[in-house]
């Protein structure tokens, strides 16, 4: 699968906006390259799998009541009373959630497993008496409970700053490194290493490049967690930080070949080049969003910052690309007003989460819910019983598609790929228009009910293995005239879109595509109430 164009050697007309202007290359081209940019195995792959999963917050903050710690805090201020993340795995699946996502180390610097590079962990806490491990529970708990396993991994480390010896910016150079770095030797002598595992993940594996002491620091710590506690589905680099010291930068290059070799499944958030942040911290898609974006350099040189432009995808945006990329979209919210738990006032309803679905899944991104836990090491029952409600809300919503049994016919099809494959309920078939012409017509896909139903929502899939292709469609109910009356209209579809309509229970529907590129390519059309 090609998920990156690079323009420059592609279609060099397309090089900058002005050449793009005044060139007019053929737009028939311009439409097959933005139509070919399709996801890599590893994103269609945690796309299938991922619409709405969680996110857990919880460490020192969640003790001393700040969002954002100082890399001051003693660890002895982490002592849940009674932590239990089988509790935690179970009011997640209530969720009818695909994985979890744990801040294994925050800005504060504090981790939840006894890293061997540090104090700063639980290890030095009273918890379990040092003896204890929040990440080894956590992912046994949620994949007991048939889960996969996301990691936060902050970059910033506001301990390695105040910390006399710290590592963050202490003037280091980049000097040979050889991952996993014995600790006794870290700074003396980098390139010798400590005992590898013997079988399974990063079984005899070493990585060597050239680090300072804290990018070396950041590279054992991804190797303990991506070698220590099974597979991966998502790693979570945060782009904030709240402090910074002596110039310090990060070696993303190498963090990302790291990742890449213990752990090539696993997509890479945020500062990083398989998912991207959505925009905002309110569980909000774009009404119009994109997977295709246009980067300004080669992806190797990219430094993936926060893409918050309202429209990330036009022809107009991608005409001033260097390189056409697949970059989908995860918005993020938490239950509460805060990322840590403080109390339970404002806890957002069932329905709340049920109206941020839809406008995030809903709007052709993925939906990560932070829940944090308590000072006991807890969901409070407040959150079960809203996970749990949101879980059954969305199964009584979603649960049950009125369009079976369905007749399909289209405006045109390609031989291999006919109107039904869009409504047999399997994504990998799907339904492909004919390449439009001068001469064409509307392309439509029209469902003729079997049965009187009432709905009010329509649900919609491309095939992303096509590319995104939709730019805007409008849903449209026959009339006992013989005439269509628009219902409503929207643009982009990408993986999902959820539309609600007003309720109907016309037996004949129509979908008219009126922009797109190339030809219109649908794996999925459900109906529901």
């Amino acid at each position: 699968m090609k998920r990156s164009w690079q323009l420059l050697a592609v279609v060099p007309l397309l090089a900058g906006t002005t050449m793009f202007a005044a060139q007019a290359p053929d737009e028939k081209a311009i439409e097959e390259k933005l139509a070919s940019v399709v996801p890599s195995e590893r994103q269609y792959a945690w796309q299938r799998k991922h619409d709405v999963y969680a996110f857990i917050h919880f460490g020192p903050n969640t003790f001393t009541g700040r969002e954002w710690g100082t890399g001051k805090e003693d660890p002895c201020v982490f002592n849940p009373t009674g932590l239990d993340t089988r509790q935690w795995a179970k009011a997640l699946k209530s969720a009818d959630m695909t994985m979890a996502v744990l801040t294994v180390k925050h800005h504060d610097g504090f981790c939840l497993w006894p890293s061997r590079y540090t104090g700063q962990s639980v290890k030095n806490s009273p918890w379990k008496e040092g003896k204890g491990d929040v990440v080894r529970e956590f992912v046994d708990a949620v994949r007991a409970e048939g889960m996969e396993i996301g990691i936060y991994l902050s970059p910033a480390d506001l301990f390695q700053i105040e910390n006399a010896t710290g590592y963050y910016g202490d003037g280091s150079t980049y000097v040979d490194t050889v991952v996993p770095t014995d600790p006794a030797s870290f700074k003396s002598d980098p390139t010798k290493t400590r005992r590898t595992p013997a079988q399974g993940l990063g079984a005899n594996v070493t990585y060597a490049c050239k680090a300072d002491s804290y990018n070396r620091y950041f590279l054992n710590q991804l190797y303990e967690l991506l070698t220590e506690y099974g597979p991966v589905a998502e790693v979570w680099f945060d782009g904030a930080t709240p402090k910074s010291k002596g110039g310090q930068k990060y070696a993303y290059a190498a963090w990302y070949e790291l990742i890449r070799r213990l752990q090539p499944q696993a997509v890479i958030f945020g500062k990083g080049p398989d998912v991207r942040w959505a925009g905002n911290e309110n569980g909000l898609a774009r009404e119009t969003e994109w997977s295709v974006v246009g980067l300004d350099r080669p992806e190797a040189e990219f430094q993936w910052p926060d893409m918050t432009d309202r429209i990330l995808g036009d022809r107009a945006t991608l005409a001033k690309a260097v390189v056409l990329h697949w970059y989908p979209a995860e918005a993020n919210v938490s239950i509460l007003p805060g990322w840590f738990y403080h109390d339970d006032r404002n806890m957002k309803s069932a329905e709340r989460l049920m109206s941020l679905y839809e406008r995030s899944v809903g709007h052709n991104a993925s939906f990560i819910l932070n829940v944090p836990p308590d000072k006991r090491g807890l969901f409070t029952d407040a959150e079960v019983a809203i996970l749990k409600a949101f879980g059954e809300l969305r199964q009584n919503r979603y649960g049950t598609n009125l369009a079976t049994g369905v007749t399909v016919t289209a405006s045109s099809s390609l031989p291999d790929h006919s109107p039904s494959d869009a409504l047999d309920g399997k994504y990998e078939t799907y339904w492909e228009a004919a390449t439009k012409s001068n001469a064409d017509g509307p392309v439509t896909l029209e469902i003729t009910l079997p049965r009187q139903v009432t709905y009010r929502r329509i649900v919609l899939q491309e095939q992303i293995k096509r590319g995104q292709r939709v730019e805007a469609f409008t849903i449209e109910a026959e009339q006992p005239d013989g005439t269509w009356q628009k219902l409503v209209e929207a643009t982009t579809i990408g993986y999902k879109r959820i539309v609600t309509m007003p309720e109907t229970s016309a037996p004949h529907l129509r979908v008219r595509f009126d922009r797109y590129r190339v030809a219109p390519t649908i794996a999925e059309v459900e109906l529901f109430y």
